[in-house]
């Protein structure tokens, strides 16, 4: 068993075909939203319909894991999404569901120092359930593909922060077009994108500590995307700045260990 983990090890490649195919899928659906825009169906909280692209790196995954595998590896990838036995440790519940919105109460309470006016938040309960659901399921599909296939298939040299942050560079890129059809500044996509890398590598640390769990990347992207859309207030520069804070605290206090890779190879059930 152990040599032939280290053969599948020695014999995966960089996952290129995963990400030209994510960029590729994406890519009409920009493309509609640019061409088409105004005929096609308004998705709420100011989210371009670009923003279904989410359907990409899932597809990308089952299609590369189907080629290397076979259909039976591809059942069992979608099936990670849904991993939350491998998260032994409830207390890592805690960061995987609180940290953002603990993050967007302290860019709150910074704004109000800087005597920033806060508007009301006017959301219902009902209407933030449906928004969670729909979150988490977007949540699972990306996941799916960055978490679930890519992360593992980065060179085995590469420990998990600078594995997390070159996904996370990959992550903010394949923003950045819906940003430009959301209108965003040249300052708030630049600032956004840093937050994004940052963020994938704080998931990619929750992740290396339950197990390489899917379930609690997509927890943790769920409650990002919910803290984000629905705060009162959005600062992309405070947050961004928070977020750096944090990953450095994470760094600093638990050591060069926090970013090590659990193994060197791929999830024998991929």
């Amino acid at each position: 068993m152990e040599e032939q983990s280290v053969n599948r090890t020695s014999k995966r490649e960089f996952p290129w075909r995963f990400f030209i195919l994510v960029f590729s899928l994406s890519a009409p659906f920009w493309l509609a939203n640019a061409l088409i825009s105004k005929w096609l169906p308004e998705i709420p909280v100011n989210l371009p319909f670009s923003s279904l692209m989410v359907v990409a790196p899932p597809i990308a995954a089952v299609i590369c894991t189907r080629r290397e595998k076979g259909a039976g590896s591809a059942v069992k990838l979608l099936k990670r999404a849904f991993d939350f036995e491998k998260i032994s440790s409830k207390i890592w519940y805690l960061p995987m569901l609180l940290l953002m919105p603990a993050v967007m109460f302290i860019q709150i309470g910074i704004l109000i120092l800087i005597q920033q006016k806060i508007p009301p938040v006017q959301l219902s309960g009902s209407a933030l359930l449906v928004f969670v659901l729909v979150f988490f399921s977007a949540a699972v599909a990306e996941e799916i593909g960055w978490q679930g296939y890519a992360i593992d298939r980065l060179p085995t040299k590469w420990n998990s922060l600078t594995a997390g942050i070159f996904l996370g560079i990959v992550w903010a890129a394949w923003h950045i077009i819906p940003f430009i059809q959301m209108e965003k500044t040249l300052s708030w996509i630049i600032w956004q994108c840093l937050n994004l890398t940052v963020t994938r590598v704080i998931i990619v640390w929750i992740a290396n500590n339950t197990q390489k769990s899917v379930s609690s990347a997509v927890l943790f992207h769920t409650m990002y995307n919910v803290s984000t859309l629905f705060s009162p207030v959005y600062d992309s520069l405070i947050v961004t700045v928070i977020l750096i804070l944090i990953a450095g605290t994470i760094t600093v206090h638990w050591g060069s260990k926090s970013w090590q890779k659990q193994n060197g190879e791929i999830q024998q059930y991929v």
